[in-house]
């Protein structure tokens, strides 16, 4: 198993614990659900800068299935002997990851293989409660693509039913660090907190921050929360964050006309309580960008 970085050095451990951002903090545990197709693959390599990033164990989770089937129908015996199968297939595959892993970093990161059977959303939400999952990293396939209604209602439903920030990384997005991250706000002030993460989490992807609104009219600053603005005016200080407003009625080709335009890396929206937004609209939206983002999309879930 390979080593965590963060223990490298006892004096740097200690002394970026003091400092280390609260996004950080957050988490432990990086959960990369994976069918080990060329979609996951390429979703891996995020999972794993961002695993020593914000040096946290990775999870690498495979879930094979596992059709119930009547008794009698078919002998235990042989029941047992195609689920071991699957299992060791499952583990060659994590072998595969962490040979990939050692020669990718210098840093070393801890990776811990887990298989089950079972119906895969069920468990992949079942697995981000059990392990206190941080973060979900998981692979989406395009728009462009046959299974794209399947794999974008399966992102979108595990988006729409964990507690955790959920990363989901297109097939055709590029494997490079992250340098430009774009926030989509609505100017809320229950959006203060996240803000403050997304600024920590750039700092520690060494990346610049964008926020952008999306809006049928002007929303001028004169208009808006005075804690939200004061928080505006705040980071408007900060040398690696900017602050944009667009008029589109059509709020995903808002955001898309954006991201092309302006080099975006990430793009990071919030997933609000159910009371505040329409359950339906929230996940039609959720689903459409999972579906037509180019970039790879962080879903943060406010409180």
């Amino acid at each position: 198993m390979l080593q965590p970085h963060k223990n490298m050095s006892t004096q740097s451990t200690s002394n970026s614990a003091s400092q280390a951002p609260r996004f950080q903090d957050t988490i432990n545990n990086i959960l990369f659900p994976t069918d080990f197709s060329e979609t996951a693959d390429h979703a891996f390599l995020h999972a794993l800068r961002l695993s020593v990033s914000l040096e946290a164990k990775l999870v690498l989770y495979h879930v094979y299935y596992d059709a119930p089937v009547a008794e009698g129908v078919v002998p235990e015996g042989i029941m047992e002997a195609m689920r071991a199968e699957k299992v060791e297939d499952a583990l060659a595959h994590f072998r595969d990851y962490e040979v990939r892993a050692k020669k990718f970093l210098k840093e070393g990161v801890v990776i811990e293989p887990r298989v089950e059977g079972g119906y895969v959303t069920d468990r992949i939400i079942e697995a981000s409660k059990k392990l206190e999952a941080g973060l979900i990293v998981m692979g989406t396939m395009g728009q462009h693509s046959d299974s794209e209604s399947i794999l974008g209602s399966i992102t979108s439903r595990i988006i729409n039913h964990v507690a955790c920030p959920i990363l989901a990384i297109p097939e055709s997005a590029s494997t490079k660090p992250f340098q430009h991250l774009l926030f989509a706000t609505g100017f809320g002030s229950e959006e203060i907190p996240m803000i403050e993460e997304m600024n920590d989490l750039s700092d520690v992807l060494n990346a610049k921050l964008s926020c952008i609104h999306v809006s049928r009219g002007d929303v001028p600053y004169s208009e808006l929360e005075p804690s939200m603005l004061e928080r505006i005016m705040h980071i408007k200080e900060h040398e690696k964050v900017s602050i944009y407003t667009v008029n589109n009625p059509d709020i995903v080709g808002g955001l898309r006309h954006f991201i092309s335009r302006n080099e975006v890396d990430m793009l990071i929206i919030a997933a609000r309580p159910k009371d505040v937004v329409n359950e339906t609209m929230r996940e039609t939206l959720t689903a459409q960008l999972v579906l037509h983002s180019e970039v790879p999309l962080l879903v943060y879930h406010l409180s």
